[in-house]
């Protein structure tokens, strides 16, 4: 099998942001369909296997990668072995909408994603905790 056909073989997706963000209960909610309430942070990278059904009923492996949010993003991607980021098809940066200083965090992490993506990797920006923002500031869940 050429690398090519091996690497369209799986999907793979890192999620980085911010300390507190909600990364893991992002993706508890994903692979398990519950919302968890953490209190203990991410300290190291943890590889989640799942798989998506295609619209042809196959399905695709799917390998989700926890990320902590105290680590620089150029120490996640070269820093651990096997490195979340290298041959990645995606990057999901997770910010907590509900308070400033993970707003204000959000420009370096998009920054870090931009310069350590691998080549025709996506990125996608995903906020969380917006049933904890509150009305008067014009964001909403619907």
């Amino acid at each position: 099998m050429r690398r090519k056909e091996r690497r369209r073989a799986r999907l793979k997706v890192a999620v980085v942001g911010a300390t507190a963000a909600g990364k893991s209960a992002l993706l508890a909610r994903l692979l398990h369909g519950r919302f968890v309430v953490l209190h203990k942070p991410t300290d190291g990278c943890y590889r989640h296997d799942s798989a998506v059904r295609l619209d042809d009923g196959r399905k695709l492996p799917l390998e989700l990668w926890d990320t902590p949010g105290k680590v620089p993003f150029a120490d996640i991607a070269q820093g651990y072995d096997p490195s979340p980021i290298d041959g990645a098809d995606g990057v999901i940066v997770v910010y907590d909408a509900s308070t400033a200083k993970s707003l204000g965090e959000l420009k370096k992490w998009v920054k870090a994603v931009r310069k350590w993506q691998p080549r025709n990797c996506h990125a996608l920006l995903v906020g969380t905790k917006l049933d904890l923002v509150p009305a008067s500031t014009g964001l909403s869940i619907s």
